[in-house]
Order: C-alpha cells, then sequence, then structure tokens
C-alpha cells in the first residue's frame, strides 16, 4: 500500500520487538502506527472502523497517495524487528491492550494486506485505483461464506468489463489474504484462474470497496 508523498511525520519508538514476541515492545510499535494516522495515545486503539476511515482519507486522494500508507507500513514493519511471525491474533490482542477477537483478527488481517499491498500488489492496486469501476450494482446478501462468494462473482464481473488482470488478481489475493485471518471460510478464490482469463472471484474497489470488503469479512470470524 511508492515517487513518494509524505504528509505527515513518521512517530515511531526506537524499541523493536525482540525473537521473544515482547508484547509490550509490539504496542509501542502499534502507537507510533496509528499516531501516523493521527490517533493519539488516548485514543489507543482505535477501533478498525476508525482505522480504515482514516486509511482511506490518507490513500484515497491518488493513486500514489498509497505510498504513504507504504512508508507508515514499513515504519512499523522495522520497529517489529522486520519479523511477521509475532502477527498472531493473540500477541495483537494483548499489543492493543486486551482487544476482543473480531478487533484482532481485523489488524491481523490488515498488517499482511498492507504488506501485500506494499509490495508485489502494489502495481495492482494502482491499476485499479485507475480503473475506478462502477461497483453500485454488487451488494452484499448476508455474513456467510457463500453470500461472500456471490458477492466476489459480482465483483469479478465488472473489474473484467471495466479493469485488467493485473488489478484483478491484486484484489482477489488481498480478499483471500483477509478471508484467511478473519473467516472461516476454506471455499477461497483461486487467483491464478485470473491469468488464464476465468475467474470465480472477485477483483475491485479504491478504498471505499477496500474497506466495504474487510468489513464483510470481519463478520465471519469466528
Amino acid at each position: 500500500m511508492k515517487a513518494l508523498i509524505f504528509f505527515s511525520l513518521l512517530v515511531y519508538a526506537s524499541v523493536t520487538v525482540s525473537a521473544d514476541c515482547d508484547t509490550g515492545a509490539m504496542t509501542n510499535c502499534y502507537v507510533g502506527f496509528f499516531k501516523n494516522y493521527g490517533f493519539s495515545e488516548k485514543q489507543f486503539p482505535p477501533s478498525y472502523e476508525d482505522f480504515t476511515t482514516k486509511l482511506a482519507t490518507v490513500a484515497g486522494g491518488s493513486r500514489d497517495a498509497i505510498n504513504t500508507v507504504c512508508k507508515y507500513y514499513s515504519s512499523l514493519y522495522k520497529c517489529l524487528d522486520s519479523k511477521s511471525d509475532c502477527i498472531t491474533y493473540k500477541n495483537m490482542a494483548d499489543a492493543l491492550d486486551g482487544a476482543d477477537n473480531g478487533t484482532a483478527a481485523d489488524y491481523v488481517a490488515e498488517f499482511f494486506s498492507e504488506q501485500y499491498t506494499c509490495s508485489d500488489g502494489l502495481e495492482g492496486y494502482k491499476q485499479l485505483f485507475d480503473c475506478k469501476p462502477d461497483i453500485d450494482s454488487c451488494k452484499s446478501t448476508g455474513s456467510d461464506c457463500d453470500s461472500r462468494l456471490s458477492l466476489y462473482n459480482c465483483l469479478d464481473n465488472v473489474i473484467k468489463s471495466k479493469c485488467n488482470t493485473d488489478a484483478a488478481v491484486y484484489m482477489c489475493k488481498d480478499n483471500v489474504l483477509t478471508a484467511k485471518y478473519t473467516s472461516a471460510c476454506t471455499n477461497l478464490p483461486d487467483c491464478d484462474s485470473l491469468s488464464s482469463g476465468y475467474s470465480n472471484t472477485p477483483a475491485i474497489m479504491i478504498m471505499s470497496l477496500f474497506i466495504l470488503i474487510k468489513s464483510v469479512s470481519s463478520l465471519f470470524f469466528c
């Protein structure tokens, strides 16, 4: 979630999380991460809904605004000692002052989503941003796994007609990551099939749809 445009000062604790997963140090890293989005220590941790609202504001201005999101993510990752092993539900809940399971899952998914978006998925994200497909006709019909796939199918049809394969693959893989960490669904999309011209999954959004998908996904966490 890079030409670099930075709108606010990065504020990070110098401490890094050691191999034994010091959740206290992890807390300090996330305090700094949230400060970049305008949340004070008194607001720690922000609800995931409040965070994604700020995220959309930062990332939604232009295709290159995602570079700012990626700068914030990179600083968080370095603060965590450049390791992903400690990003688990329990550690996240502890680091976020005893957050509930749903909130912990949302932030775990967000970590890995930004990791993908800011690396292999960056170009696909920018192409998706440029595409701006009309997704008003795609509605979530329920909170079960079949409804999720139905929504994905609708979104896929939109992006296939308006966007390109790279954008479709990006959103598919990001959705799979979100589903992996926030749901019990096992019938996940086959993103590789998009490259061969067939798809049974989704693919679109800009930041507003990005948040919609994550909100729908959170309903499946158990």
